[in-house]
């Protein structure tokens, strides 16, 4: 079943429309109305603007966008891409030959993907976590296995998880994206999104939350970048090292593959770890998350009708003054 470009293209369109329109004088829009002459070459001028636009709009995502669904569940979604389709073809030349996948079990993704770890930049300095969580990966490893098994060397996986690790009334879903495929360097693992959380809209339905950024092939977000390790690559991109682009070589597959167990997740036994000192960091300061809990906890219960707007106001000033 193809996904295609469907979701984007009315909206596409729409957006072009309003350009052209904006560019046609406001005397001369009731034109458009009229049968003269010159108000069809107006219209001919502004259909002719849109299709070439939109033309264009459709060769730089359709090559992402028109892909095969294959697995589509409530937590991950899986499709597969034409290699030739995706990335284009100035950066076809940084790949290698393609091959097909080895063999692998769902413990051998279990045991690959359960490893990584990135680090992301933000106000609050710099966080390290899991790139799955234990029970993630678990929930889409044996279809990625089986799906591994189908494809050629022709095609691309793209893999789209999202997941909750706290599950709270407060919490959301995080969602991830990555396209996986073997070639003769190895195993490539290209991230876009990690751990971004879901955007929150009334009208989300459970379809259209796979609908995620093309995975860029030329280069990372600057504040995302897996946390690196003799255990994989990063992808050089002409002189650019990309930063969310691990390439698992076969030999350092087989030696990942040899242990028993996935690791944890404490930056002391995952094997993707850097043996330097990796920064600690992880949100705010403890008091100042307290805080924010206990705030939004307390204007949930007000919200709810739980407590009364006095009681709001006493109980919000108790804890500001606390803090």
């Amino acid at each position: 079943m193809k996904s295609g470009i469907r979701p984007y293209w009315p909206q596409a369109l729409a957006l072009l429309h309003k350009t052209v329109t904006r560019r046609i004088p406001c005397r001369d829009r009731s034109d458009l109305a009229t049968n003269s002459p010159s108000g069809t070459v107006r219209i001919v001028k502004s259909l002719a603007t849109i299709l070439v636009l939109a033309l264009s709009f459709q060769s730089c995502m359709g090559g992402f966008y028109s892909r095969e669904t294959r697995i589509l569940d409530n937590y991950f979604a899986i499709y597969t891409i034409p290699s030739e389709d995706y990335p284009d073809e100035e950066l076809q030349e940084f790949l290698g030959e393609p091959a097909q996948f080895p063999a692998m079990s769902s413990g051998d993704l279990i045991q690959l993907l359960g490893g990584l770890k990135f680090r992301k930049e933000s106000l609050w300095g710099t966080d390290v976590r899991p790139v799955y969580y234990p029970a993630e990966v678990q929930r889409f490893a044996t279809s990625l296995a089986r799906t591994i098994e189908t494809v050629g060397p022709d095609q691309r996986i793209l893999l789209i998880s999202r997941f909750d690790p706290d599950e709270s009334v407060l919490s959301r879903m995080e969602r991830t994206s990555l396209i996986i495929w073997y070639d003769s360097n190895g195993l490539n693992l290209v991230f876009g999104e990690i751990k971004e959380p879901v955007p929150y809209d009334d009208f989300l339905t459970e379809d259209n939350w796979t609908e995620v950024l093309p995975v860029s092939f030329r280069r990372s977000y600057p504040d995302l970048s897996l946390v690196g390790s003799d255990s994989f690559d990063y992808k050089k991109v002409g002189t650019y090292d990309h930063q969310t682009w691990a390439v698992i070589a076969s030999d350092s597959m087989e030696s990942l593959l040899e242990r028993k167990e996935a690791p944890g997740f404490d930056a002391s036994d995952s094997y993707f770890s850097v043996t330097s000192d990796e920064p600690k960091g992880g949100g705010p300061p403890d008091s100042e998350k307290t805080l924010s809990e206990k705030l939004k906890q307390l204007e949930k219960a007000r919200k709810d009708g739980l407590i009364t707007d006095q009681e709001y106001k006493d109980k919000r000033a108790e804890i500001l003054d606390e803090f």
